[in-house]
């Protein structure tokens, strides 16, 4: 068995794209079963060798080598080995506000809970290098993140080949996932929700209702849960003032950066900082 914690696990999940909660691996043994249980994260197996089930409160799946599952946050679910070919897999669990909108790429939903890879290598490769990246303490966190993203992406391309490239994905979704991969990639710039609309060939008003449709968010709110969540972990890991993080994460006025920041974190970004607020909060997750 290999198990492993990420020790950049979050539970402010509003703010974060995606986040790696844990990973590992593990040969069952005959008869052996995990549940009824549930978790408050995202949980995805993959089996590379063996059979066994899959049990969710409306379903039971089987499960044999090459197929995997989707676990959603706060469901009851049991699955195991009950017959001499038991499992050996790999697991990976994580959470982000951009989660649903990955699975959906990838195919996966509460209705449909499996996918299969039937040449398996780069899968069973990447995910082996995300258990060895969170278990080594002297390796950045962002290799760990950046193997996640591309997990979701072999998954995608998976899908993809399976049905038609992009023919069950809406036209509207796509545009809101180019959406928020350029204010991902620009938050620090002077981004206008306008232009983005014109860049995508919307008026402003039906861009902003459809990406609210799929984000739940404006997209002005989710640019700034962007920027804070971006502030937040330079506060953690930079040198930089209070000042220079506001400029580095697209405010350019530090004033508004501090009523803003405030507004999302009860504390001026100053006592955030200084007394190292953060900490509480690593603290008061790994109490739970």
């Amino acid at each position: 068995m290999n198990y492993s914690f990420t020790s950049h696990k979050t539970d402010d999940r509003s703010n974060v794209d995606l986040a790696l909660y844990e990973c590992g691996e593990e040969q069952y043994h005959p008869h052996y079963h995990v549940g009824p249980a549930a978790r408050d994260y995202f949980l995805i197996h993959y089996i590379d060798r063996g059979k066994g089930i899959f049990k969710t409160k409306n379903q039971t799946y089987e499960v044999n080598k090459g197929d995997g599952f989707i676990i959603y946050p706060g469901e009851v679910v049991y699955y195991g080995v009950e017959e001499d070919d038991p499992w050996h897999c790999y697991w990976v669990g994580f959470h982000g506000m951009n989660t649903l909108q990955y699975l959906e790429q990838c195919g996966l939903s509460e209705t449909n809970r499996l996918f299969h890879f039937d040449d398996d290598s780069l899968l069973v490769e990447n995910m082996s290098s995300i258990i060895q990246a969170s278990s080594d303490f002297s390796i950045p966190y962002i290799k760990s993140l950046g193997l996640l993203y591309i997990f979701f992406s072999l998954l995608t391309e998976q899908h993809n080949k399976e049905n038609n490239h992009f023919a069950n994905i809406s036209k509207e979704n796509i545009h809101v996932l180019q959406a928020v991969q350029y204010i991902q990639h620009q938050y620090m710039h002077d981004i206008k929700i306008s232009d983005l609309a014109d860049r995508l060939g919307f008026n402003r008003s039906y861009f902003c209702s459809i990406f609210k449709k799929y984000m739940m968010v404006s997209p002005k709110q989710y640019l700034m849960n962007i920027r804070i969540a971006r502030a937040c972990e330079l506060m953690k890991h930079s040198d930089l003032n209070i000042s220079e993080i506001a400029r580095s994460t697209g405010f350019n006025d530090p004033l508004y950066f501090s009523k803003i920041f405030k507004r999302q974190r009860f504390h001026s970004p100053q006592v955030y900082k200084s007394q190292e607020l953060w900490k509480q909060e690593d603290n008061s997750i790994a109490q739970k």
